[in-house]
């Protein structure tokens, strides 16, 4: 087996298994278990997880090529399908036999890497993997495939997996020294792999937290990320010693304490990838004193680990404490279990991760044509709407289609709820990057709310002044909530536009946050407040709302009582565009569509 083969293996296996990993896990979110409490979710997902960790066990009892051409077939027709088929119900099968037949294929391949003396290729096929995941994303400008379905997704998957298939073809039918007698397998480094994947997910190849971190568009903040991939393989050849393998794996406990990485920002995330790059590779180095040669027991505790690290790291929402703890369990397995690994010259490797990067970076340049309004008119057309993270009304991602609605609609000032710019669980696209690429002559402003990745939007075709964002006090719900402000120019004086959403699970909070926009609204003319106030219109915080000067501007047109959510069968009224006396709606329409769980509200606002 020769060792570009092995290496686009994995390559290919790492940025599919991105896809499967992000996808499988939203659905269950989303679709699945969507109705359920957390905890619920967390034991849908988990049994999910399981099942797929039962193939690293099965794994040596099939330690067959052709066993790994199988399962690499039927990994890659699920793989393509999902993508190509959007289905309430078809797509989170999909999803899910795409996770769990990913899981069942990595330890068969690392199988027959070791057989062929191929793991050297690991730590550098794997960063080569997220190259190719990070150019994909930057070239669609913030989505992923794990988000899309289609033909052309569809298409592009299938390339990926014929890709896939392919290249475990190439490898002989035959493996060598069949009994694995002679075989060093890697032991229980192998451990590393989890936390090591997980820093992967929501730091170190998080494109939505690299935006935040230096202030850059998608593209930028892409290149510092490109260039710790390929730092840490171009330092694999590289003799090290086990104080310099020791060193780079505690090193990353201090580097990732959140507030010294706001400080550092992204080149410090860059350091640590190629500080890790060589940690992980001396824990999947074979040393010969560990206790299990072979990689499955350990490769499964550490993929255990990723579900527990992720599920623990979105319990609260982004708990970016656990960020060194991550980096700790890698730095374990290094210095109980790490051995001297000898890598091959992967400077071309390096080279390689270098031009993808310009290729997807060049595309994530590639811009549509702009142009934004200098003042706003006398009349103007408003919408509020909640896009669900881009996943539909029954569940399956269409980012697209919440997009087509904001499109059509001809709107002028757009206020959206629940964007999403990284989340795992939520399919990891920055959608806040794509609605800047996807709607080029309007302005975004983007407010984080809960965590720094998850929050609102609003999006303007008049030049906006000033911006801003509050967050609510965390009361008695934990989903911490929060406004969304723009001054935006117009020929009577700026427009002050709100967007807000309150909390879903607790009355009381909601009544607070109503307070709480009163007191930053201050009273001010010529102000719109749109949102998702989780409440009906006879409820306490919009009667306090109102009562405090502002109009519901559909109950003028009667529509003060037609029901804004679910989409498939609305049977609330929860969002709401409110408007200051010295304006007044002049037509409302509520679009019936199932692009989102809610409906778009839409309101033409004049001066009075």
């Amino acid at each position: 087996m020769n060792r570009p083969i092995a290496l686009t293996t994995v390559a290919l296996i790492i940025a599919m298994g991105v896809h499967v990993l992000r996808g499988g896990l939203a659905l269950v979110v989303w679709n699945i278990a969507v109705e359920q409490p957390a905890a619920v979710r967390a034991l849908i997902a988990l049994v999910i997880w399981i099942a797929g960790l039962a193939g690293w066990l099965l794994a040596p009892r099939k330690n067959s090529v052709r066993w790994m051409q199988r399962i690499a077939t039927i990994f890659a027709l699920a793989y393509a399908i999902n993508h190509l088929i959007a289905d309430r119900t078809i797509t989170p099968v999909l999803a899910v036999l795409s996770l769990i037949t990913w899981f069942w294929l990595v330890p068969v391949i690392m199988d027959a890497l070791a057989r062929y003396e191929r793991l050297d290729v690991l730590v550098p096929g794997i960063l080569l993997g997220f190259a190719l995941q990070i150019a994909l994303q930057t070239a669609l400008h913030g989505l992923d495939l794990s988000m899309l379905r289609g033909i052309l997704p569809g298409i592009g998957a299938g390339v990926m997996g014929a890709a896939l298939i392919g290249t475990t073809y190439a490898f002989k039918p035959d493996l060598p020294d069949k009994d694995g007698s002679n075989v060093l397998y890697p032991g229980w480094g192998m451990l590393a792999l989890g936390p090591f994947l997980a820093l992967q997910f929501t730091l170190l190849t998080n494109l939505g937290r690299a935006q935040l971190l230096s202030g850059w568009g998608i593209a930028f903040a892409a290149i510092p990320i490109m260039l710790g991939l390929a730092a840490g393989v171009a330092v694999q050849p590289l003799d090290r010693s086990r104080i310099v393998q020791i060193t780079a794996a505690i090193a990353p406990i201090v580097l990732l304490q959140p507030a010294l990485l706001q400080m550092g920002g992204l080149w410090l995330v860059s350091a640590t990838q190629l500080l890790l790059a060589i940690a992980v590779a001396a824990a999947f180095a074979s040393t010969g004193r560990a206790p299990l040669r072979r990689p499955h027991v350990p490769g499964a505790v550490g993929m255990l680990l990723l579900f527990v690290l992720i599920f623990l790291f979105y319990s609260r929402y982004e708990w970016v404490t656990l960020w060194p703890i991550m980096a700790a369990l890698v730095a374990f397995a290094v210095v109980l279990w790490g051995g001297h690994s000898i890598g091959f010259r992967a400077y071309r490797v390096a080279i390689s991760i270098v031009l993808v990067g310009v290729i997807g970076i060049g595309l994530g340049l590639v811009a549509r044509p702009s142009g934004i309004a200098t003042s706003a008119l006398e009349q103007m057309r408003v919408m509020t709407y909640n896009i669900r993270m881009g996943f539909d009304g029954h569940g399956v991602p269409q980012p697209a289609a919440s997009a087509r609605v904001i499109e059509g609609s001809d709107v002028d000032v757009v206020a959206i709820q629940e964007v999403g710019r990284g989340w795992t669980v939520n399919g990891g696209v920055d959608l806040v990057a794509w609605l800047h690429w996807r709607f080029p002559r309007y302005q975004v402003v983007y407010g984080p709310m809960n965590g720094d990745l998850w929050g609102n939007v609003i999006l303007s075709r008049y030049e906006i002044r000033d911006r801003g964002s509050v967050r609510f006090a965390v009361r008695e719900s934990q989903f911490q909530r929060g406004l969304t402000w723009a001054l935006v120019s117009s020929p009577r004086g700026d427009l002050l536009i709100i967007n807000a959403h309150l909390a879903h699970d607790s009355a009381a909070d909601r009544l607070a946050q109503a307070q709480d926009i009163l007191a930053f609204w201050r009273g001010r003319e010529r102000t719109i407040l749109l949102g998702d106030f989780n409440d009906g219109p006879d409820s306490p915080p919009i009667r306090r709302l109102l009562a405090a000067g502002f109009e519901d501007a559909l109950a003028r047109h009667g529509l003060g009582r037609t029901y804004t959510f679910p989409s498939v069968q609305p049977s609330e009224r929860i969002d709401y565009i409110l408007v200051t006396p010295d304006l007044r709606s002049a037509a409302g329409t509520i679009q019936k569509t199932t692009a989102s769980d809610h409906l778009p509200v839409l309101a033409d606002i004049r001066f009075r």
